[in-house]
């Protein structure tokens, strides 16, 4: 019994030595393996980057890339924030008002301002009326990302086109549902050169079209508030900031505020001479509004065709005009009951050096003294759009 028992008891303590030996063995094993891991994740980590894309996958990037400056992404950020730099910028100097310029002329003229105001940063609109041929656009033409119409209107004076364009920004204005913030009416023959002095470099910057220039100058913030109208002259005053009543119709962009105190044209007799529409419109610049056209500074203005068309000043014509078109007896108005002064570049003041200073000393004027005019415009808008 007592040497079977030492044998069982020695027996029974090898087989417990055993089992811990396996459980030391194990726990040495196990303690390797996890180091291992760990080794080889801190490996991992410091020659990978993981980064998760849009999808939801993970992508490894390799850190020698991050460090490199090869990262896909990051580069696609970088750009990302340089496009949204330059699109500030080109906002900062692109012109915001809304324009719709119209123009009425030659067929062959046509192309020359398409071109033209493709090219300007802005917010434009183009109507062109043509009264010798229609135009024809090509399918690269249709296919243009610029906002334009064309008009054929054959047999018509330069009085009746005018305001046949103006009819048509009336439709667009109702088919977009909101006012332009100028009507721009041009002669298809009207060109500018801009001057190359301190001043007008000082003014526009470094900027060498002269027709973004125009479109600059129209769109500024700092257009005097008393404007109405910004025209082109001839002569010296375009040398400066100026401000005058009286001007040729070659150029001029109406605030749209003013537009149903001006518009429409007049009608004339037949016979009547041209000049008789503009000579009418003395009339309401210097009655409703006088002194408050801005001259576009630092260029020149000139007129490259000379057409065959019945012209000349008479104040009898005038008065028959003004009779026909502008009394309102309902309202008492009767403008310039007798002869005036025909002449343009009235009520001239010029010579400023900014446009704050130009609007301090241009006049002020009440324009609710020609209501009546804007009940002709209600009248005229009515008859092109049809009563809502």
């Amino acid at each position: 019994m007592t040497m079977m028992g030492t044998e069982l008891g020695y027996t029974g303590n090898r087989v417990l030595y055993s089992k811990l030996w396996v459980r030391l063995l194990a726990l040495l094993i196990f303690s390797f393996v996890i180091g291992a891991l760990t080794l080889l994740e801190e490996f991992n980590a410091s020659s990978f980057f993981l980064n998760s894309n849009q999808s939801g996958s993970v992508v490894q990037l390799k850190k020698s890339d991050l460090e490199s400056g090869n990262n896909d992404d990051d580069d696609k950020d970088v750009e990302q924030e340089e496009e949204m730099l330059l699109t500030q910028q080109d906002e900062e100097v692109t012109p915001t008002s809304d324009i719709v310029v119209m123009v009425m002329g030659e067929e062959a003229v046509f192309r020359t301002w398409l071109h033209r105001l493709q090219s300007i940063k802005g917010q434009l609109t183009f109507i062109y009326a043509s009264f010798d041929k229609e135009i024809l656009l090509t399918k690269d033409e249709l296919e243009l990302d610029f906002n334009y119409d064309t008009l054929f209107i054959p047999n018509t004076t330069w009085t009746e086109g005018r305001t046949m364009l103006g009819e048509e920004a009336l439709r667009k204005e109702k088919a977009r549902k909101i006012e332009f913030d100028y009507w721009l009416f041009a002669d298809d023959d009207v060109d500018f050169t801009c001057l190359e002095n301190d001043e007008s470099h000082s003014f526009f910057g470094d900027e060498e079209n002269c027709w973004q220039r125009v479109f600059d100058f129209i769109a500024r913030d700092e257009i005097p508030a008393k404007a109405s109208a910004i025209v082109a002259q001839f002569g010296t005053a375009g040398e400066s900031m100026a401000a005058m009543s009286t001007y040729d119709a070659l150029f001029n962009a109406f605030k749209r505020e003013y537009v149903p105190y001006l518009q429409p044209y007049v009608k004339l007799p037949k016979g009547f001479s041209e000049w008789m529409s503009q000579g009418a419109l003395f009339c309401l610049l210097k009655t409703c509004m006088p002194g408050s056209a801005v001259v576009l500074p630092y260029m020149k203005v000139h007129n490259t065709a000379h057409r065959d068309y019945t012209r000349g000043l008479n104040n009898t014509q005038i008065q028959i005009a003004i009779r026909n078109n502008y009394d309102d007896n309902e309202m008492n108005f009767h403008p310039c009951p007798k002869p005036f002064d025909l002449s343009q570049n009235q009520d001239y003041i010029h010579k400023f050096q900014s446009l704050s200073e130009l609007n301090d000393n241009m006049q002020t004027s009440d324009i609710t003294q020609c209501d009546a005019m804007k009940k002709r415009f209600q009248q005229w808008q009515s008859t092109v759009l049809g009563k809502n």
